[in-house]
């Protein structure tokens, strides 16, 4: 097995009074039995217990790329075996690339997750959530139009930010018919000034696009722009709201906030480009403003993996919480299941 080495982290929510069992089992029955299979070469737990002090710890596992999770021996042993019942709460969190990293290495650049306030937590339960698509129009997301020129030519940056900018744009595809077949909120999100010539921008913002035009001849793509559209793989549908914002942060001046809470919304799903500015910058003001937040990390993308990863990584351990495209509908198929089931 020659996949790329990775870190694999879960959030294990172990009820009270199972604790000290629970660390007992870990250590001596399932640790042994994981690090025997193929492609596991390290597995170890960090403490972050939650809002209530109740147990929680983060399982981390250093594997040789997604595919050493698929293994037979490894789906006979990964379950919790007799804690299954004290498991109220299994989450993955994310994997990293942590390439040629040793057992010692890869544990040190995760001592980070050993953090003195409780990570945010909770369950999206899809009666009262949003989907949030931040950004993701011509100008920035081809390389052929607009901002996404400068990316594109720009080395590293242009090859990572279009090496996954399609594969975000197909999970916020199936995000987005999750949504509209569940008749769930949806907003989008473009940014670019109001007026033609920029002049309703921060003077800041004037300031740096005026030396981008000077300097390159792109101009900011602005509302009536073509470049200003949404990609045609997400097209808004005529009833759904699409809101634009001359700033980087989603609600300042653009009525987000009054619309989210006319509709009741109390929790946010966000993706979008790019990670580590308007993606970021919109879910943690929406945390602040009391909304819970998933960032969705492989809908999201960024000019670098560094930006990405350490940017999704401030975000869970302050903000909300980060998943996968896949993890998020599943958690939203499952709370719509339970919901019919109380009926």
């Amino acid at each position: 097995m020659n996949g790329e080495r990775m870190v694999l982290a879960i959030t294990v929510d172990i009820d009270p009074g199972h604790d000290e069992e629970f660390n007992r089992w870990y250590d001596q029955v399932h640790v042994p039995e994981v690090v025997a299979c193929e492609g596991i070469h390290a597995a170890w737990r960090l403490r972050s217990d939650d809002a209530e002090q109740r147990p929680r710890y983060v399982t981390c596992y250093l594997v040789d790329g997604p595919e050493a999770l698929e293994t037979p021996e490894l789906k006979a042993v990964r379950g919790w075996g007799p804690f299954e019942a004290a498991v109220s709460n299994y989450r993955r969190l994310w994997f990293r690339r942590v390439g040629g990293l040793s057992e010692e290495e890869a544990r040190d650049a995760f001592r980070i997750e050993q953090w003195p306030i409780p990570v945010p937590g909770f369950e999206l339960d899809g009666a009262h959530t949003a989907l949030l698509i931040v950004d993701m129009q011509d100008a920035q997301c081809r390389s052929d139009r607009g901002l996404g020129k400068l990316v594109a030519d720009t080395p590293g940056a242009g090859e990572y930010f279009f090496g996954r900018i399609e594969d975000a744009i197909d999970s916020q595809s199936r995000l987005l018919e999750v949504f509209r077949a569940a008749q769930r909120p949806v907003v989008f999100l473009t940014i670019g000034p109001h007026a033609r010539d920029g002049s309703d921008l921060p003077a800041w913002k004037r300031r740096r696009n005026e030396e981008i035009s000077n300097r390159t001849g792109v101009k900011y793509a602005g509302r009536g722009d073509p470049d200003h559209l949404i990609v045609a793989e997400l097209k808004p549908r005529e009833d759904e709201v699409v809101l634009n914002k001359s700033t980087f942060g989603g609600f300042a001046g653009t009525g987000l906030d009054h619309v989210l809470r006319n509709w009741g919304v109390e929790q946010l799903v966000v993706c979008g480009q790019a990670t580590n500015v308007c993606v970021y910058l919109t879910a943690a003001e929406a945390a602040d403003r009391g909304y819970e937040c998933v960032v969705v990390g492989d809908a999201c993308a960024a000019w670098s993996e560094r930006l990405h990863d350490a940017f999704l990584e401030n975000f869970r351990l302050l903000f909300g919480r980060t998943a996968e495209s896949g993890e998020v509908i599943a958690e939203l198929e499952s709370a719509g299941r339970a919901r019919e089931g109380s009926r």
